[in-house]
């Protein structure tokens, strides 16, 4: 009996240590999921983008900017976007005349995770935009943007496109 007791005290001397080095390891694990979680999600949009962007067309951007007053985008340093209902008049009445086709290349694109909700994607860029007119224009350059986790899933609160300035 005497030494049935000192198992049972060994055990329950032990069992708080044994808990929190479970819990302690399982939670690294967990954060790390998470983080693949957001990366793979994150980078998924970007590739949906590209695809409904060929089939689409412009329109298509309307499905990933994020409905809210908060949205906006920003353009070579200029201000194109300042909230989500210019982007939509924009490219609804403007550039769908415009633009039939736009085929985007991501490159060397960094997904930035600073929470389950919030990421920040930053790419270089290849885009073939196809004219209504059937000319193409090819445009290189730099991307960056901020987005968040909504109930539609992930939508940009902001985009910065950047490309570079012709030599003189």
């Amino acid at each position: 009996m005497k030494t049935n007791n000192l198992s049972r005290l060994c055990y329950l001397s032990l069992f708080p240590i044994i808990l929190v080095f479970f819990v302690g390891c399982g939670q690294g694990n967990n954060v790390q999921l998470t983080d693949k979680l957001v990366t793979d999600s994150v980078n998924l949009m970007t590739n949906n983008i590209s695809r409904d962007l060929a089939v689409k067309g412009p329109v298509a951007w309307l499905d990933y900017f994020d409905d809210s007053p908060k949205f906006f985008m920003v353009s070579d340093g200029q201000l194109s976007f300042s909230d989500y209902p210019s982007a939509q008049k924009f490219i609804k009445d403007t550039l769908v005349k415009n633009m039939s086709k736009i085929t985007l290349q991501w490159k060397d694109k960094r997904i930035n995770i600073f929470s389950g909700h919030v990421a920040s994607i930053c790419s270089g860029f290849h885009e073939d935009i196809t004219m209504a007119n059937g000319q193409t224009v090819t445009f290189n350059g730099y991307f960056s943007g901020m987005v968040i986790w909504t109930p539609k899933g992930w939508k940009f609160a902001n985009l910065h496109w950047s490309t570079p300035k012709p030599a003189h």
